[in-house]
């Protein structure tokens, strides 16, 4: 049933893929294709598997001592959820609760939701950073539009995180959060009479207090970003279009807006 779960998932992924291409026109894509740099081309493939099972191992670094899994399996479950937010109005929304539901049964609701949500919340503020640091030194080459955008994301994102970290590190207000959950979910199925909350408070500050391993997150999240990075400058060397680093930067952090 499993396999069968991340089969669908890489059928439906080739068939999205197909779709994308015959929308832009195939005829169009292999001409851009076969112009290009195959080098740099497969070069840019490269560092973005290497991004995916960096990816992976954050995600194995904090559920390995949680219960037993495998890194291969880590990494199956992280591709199904990378594939999930690409396809979901609105990145995360769809991703992180199917890995979520995956990894339950290795290490248990409250351990996987407790691993999610840092992983997430890392990757958000090291990308609220990039963003951050674009606006920072390259304002005037961003121009008044594009800068108030980013000011308004930074904002109502360093907020979001705020209101999120307020929630999780309260044990009260998420208790109250859990019990309307699981309120909802019992009227279409059983759940047992446990104290969910208090779970998964437990499992999210043994995690944060172990700072070697949220060292390692925070420094794998930090490499991921750089690789994106190197990848998309890349990719426009392999397309024969030169531009300076800042530019490649701009566009990059632009990227990391919309995938929000």
């Amino acid at each position: 049933m499993k396999n069968m779960k991340m089969f669908l998932f890489f059928i439906i992924g080739v068939l999205l893929a197909v779709g994308v291409v015959n929308y832009f026109g195939f005829q169009e894509f292999i001409a851009t294709l076969s112009s290009s740099n195959m080098t740099l081309f497969f070069v840019a493939i490269l560092i973005q598997l290497l991004t995916l099972v960096l990816l992976s191992a954050r995600s194995f670094i904090l559920i390995r001592e949680r219960g037993y899994i495998t890194f291969w399996r880590t990494f199956k479950i992280t591709m199904a959820g990378l594939f999930v937010s690409l396809i979901t109005p609105i990145a995360k929304i769809g991703g992180e609760p199917l890995k979520i539901y995956l990894l339950k049964e290795n290490v248990g609701t409250p351990n996987a939701t407790a691993a999610i949500s840092i992983d997430s919340i890392v990757d958000i503020i090291v990308s609220l950073f990039v963003v951050f640091f674009t606006l920072l030194f390259f304002t005037g080459d961003l121009g008044a539009q594009v800068s108030s955008i980013f000011i308004t994301f930074l904002v109502l994102s360093f907020l979001v995180i705020l209101f999120v970290m307020k929630i999780l590190l309260t044990p009260s207000w998420l208790r109250k959060i859990v019990e309307w959950i699981t309120k909802k979910v019992a009227r279409f199925q059983n759940v047992e009479e446990k104290d969910y909350a208090k779970m998964f408070y437990s499992a999210l500050n043994l995690m944060i207090k172990n700072k070697r391993m949220m060292y390692k997150v925070v420094f794998i999240t930090v490499l991921t970003k750089i690789f994106e990075f190197v990848r998309l400058f890349v990719v426009f060397l392999a397309l024969d279009i030169f531009l300076p680093l800042n530019m490649v930067l701009i566009i990059w952090s632009v990227i990391l807006v919309l995938l929000f």
